[in-house]
């Protein structure tokens, strides 16, 4: 059943952050933004994981009430410790939990069929990053996807 709080919105905003800190705490500031200034219905996308790294880090936890948070399921992974020094800087500890996301597109999809007809127009702001997970979003005719 649809929420009465969003069925007679003029426009949703659905973002997808990609699952790494910098990039999660990101969209929920944008996300807390817009929900708390411009009174947008905001749905927060990503693995409980992940989520509840972005809320512990929030800065303005009471801002956090208004967005509605969305945990969809991906496969467990790995978390190995990370490895110090060498010549890379890249933080290969994390590739587990960036692969995993590669799960997220058919969840994201049936999540946008129930989302999509709560609101006239449903803009989905996404990290570049996963592109992947929200391109099926496009075929709806109310969407517009958007770059973060």
């Amino acid at each position: 059943m649809a929420n009465p709080h969003h069925q007679s919105a003029p426009v949703m905003v659905v973002a997808v952050p990609f699952p790494a800190q910098s990039h999660l705490n990101q969209m929920l500031q944008l996300s807390c933004l817009l929900s708390s200034s411009y009174e947008l219905p905001v749905h927060y996308v990503g693995s409980s994981i992940h989520i509840r790294q972005a809320k512990l880090r929030c800065s303005t936890p009471l801002l956090l009430t208004k967005i509605q948070f969305h945990d969809l399921p991906i496969p467990s992974f790995p978390s190995p410790a990370p490895t110090r020094g060498g010549d890379n800087d890249f933080p290969t500890h994390l590739q587990p939990s960036f692969d995993s996301s590669l799960n997220l597109r058919e969840p994201f999809a049936a999540l946008m069929d129930t989302l999509s007809p709560q609101a006239k127009k449903v803009v989905v702001i996404h990290d570049p990053l996963m592109a992947f997970a929200v391109q099926d979003a496009a075929s709806l005719p109310n969407v517009e996807l958007y770059i973060c």
